[in-house]
């Protein structure tokens, strides 16, 4: 951090009688500056990478514009029997776009696996809501980057064939990951990503069921955007919303260890029941979203309090393929943060404004140590970065960054 000097001061002062100096120390101070604001952080880069189950909707709805005001996307479009055409971005294109953005760039950051929901068709049954089934088991490797990179690549393919319908049996989904044997490894972290863009239903256990009564009709809180539907014999209970048991395995899945992040993505998630459903769901699933650049962006439909670096929020929300890309990868760094690789809390008014100190000792910029890297990234180098690269929970290695702004 630049300082200004210390000087010393020497004053003679001469009278008839005597002569005198005297001497003065003035201690250093900081320039005049706007805000200071600093980013700590203790690394362990080798642990084992986390198990992440990628759970991702792919009811009907998911074929609905971003916007249907959008001239590329004719009137009435946006269901399995009236699909868009490919000009018109709908939440499954741009979710695919996102997910394409996620496991290209960030697929080494855990051992990943994906779960669709609906589950497949039953044409036995008949079932329009099958919970969801692992399609593809989360891998298997010793945390070797090529193969978990391999695998991410492997499930981008897999969901680029998912053709979404049906609905949304989020509930009886999360009872099914329960029993899911990788997702309970006690040497590593657990999640499950739960990305939505609709309401929970398709449970035809729910407690609620929509009837002639209108007492009935409030507590079932029916999901269909004709009300008549849940009206229909054999869907009563299945068009009811279902919050009351997704929270309730959400919070089973969470004393098992296994953490839930919950992603909203598209105008249902966003407006009347859905903030208030997601967040109970978000809350239940034990993942708190962290801002440590002090950013209210980082939270992703929340604000940061500046306080202890926590988002007001407890789901992400996305409204396009870039926001929810955004909140992606703000996921990845957090489940598997980079070591090397750090994001400034603002923009310095000049490079010589910037500090660094790991284990107490300031670092000075260098080829070996760190660089600055415009506008608003820091990245460690050479030996500093491979300090930090072999640093372990039981030899972590402490990293503290200041930036000043001056007037």
């Amino acid at each position: 951090m630049p300082r200004l000097l210390a000087l010393t001061v020497v004053t003679t002062v001469i009278a008839s009688v005597t002569t005198a100096c005297q001497s003065y120390d003035l201690e250093p101070v900081n320039p005049l500056a706007i805000r200071t604001i600093h980013v700590q952080k203790l690394v362990a880069a080798i642990k084992p990478k986390p198990e992440l189950m990628l759970m991702v909707d792919r009811s009907g709805s998911m074929l609905k514009p971003i916007n249907p005001a959008d001239p590329s996307c004719p009137s009435g479009c946006g269901s399995p029997a009236n699909k868009c055409p490919a000009t018109c971005p709908t939440r499954w294109s741009e979710l695919k776009g996102a997910m394409d953005d996620f496991l290209t760039t960030y697929g080494g950051v855990a051992r990943m696996g994906l779960t669709p929901f609906t589950g497949p068709f039953d044409q036995a049954t008949g079932s329009v809501c099958n919970p969801g089934i692992v399609e593809v088991d989360t891998s298997q490797s010793n945390d070797v980057p090529a193969e978990l990179q391999a695998q991410a690549a492997a499930i981008n393919a897999k969901i680029g064939t998912v053709d979404p319908n049906y609905g949304t049996p989020t509930g009886p989904t999360l009872k099914n990951l329960a029993s899911y044997a990788p997702l309970q490894n006690a040497d590593r972290d657990d999640y499950i990503l739960l990305l939505t863009d609709g309401l929970p239903n398709c449970n035809p256990d729910n407690a609620h069921e929509y009837t002639s009564d209108p007492a009935d009709q409030a507590s079932c809180k029916c999901t269909e955007p004709n009300q008549a539907t849940c009206a229909i014999p054999g869907f009563t209970k299945i068009t009811c919303l279902d919050q009351d048991d997704t929270v309730t395995q959400i919070s089973a899945l969470q004393a098992k260890g296994v953490k839930t992040v919950v992603v909203g993505f598209g105008a249902e998630t966003a407006s009347g029941d859905g903030p208030a459903v997601l967040a109970a769901m978000g809350a239940a699933g034990g993942y708190t979203l962290t801002c440590p650049n002090g950013q209210d962006s980082e939270c992703a439909g929340g604000t940061c309090n500046l306080g202890d670096q926590t988002c007001s929020n407890t789901y992400y929300q996305a409204g396009d393929r870039a926001a929810l890309s955004a909140a992606l990868a703000r996921l990845a760094r957090t489940i598997d943060p980079f070591p090397c690789q750090y994001t400034l809390p603002l923009v310095p008014t000049n490079e010589k404004f910037i500090s660094v100190v790991v284990d107490g000792v300031a670092v000075p910029r260098g080829p070996d140590t760190w660089e600055y890297v415009p506008p608003q990234e820091l990245d460690l180098v050479g030996s500093l970065c491979a300090k930090a690269e072999a640093s372990s929970t039981l030899s972590p290695m402490s990293v503290q960054i200041g930036v000043i702004q001056t007037f």
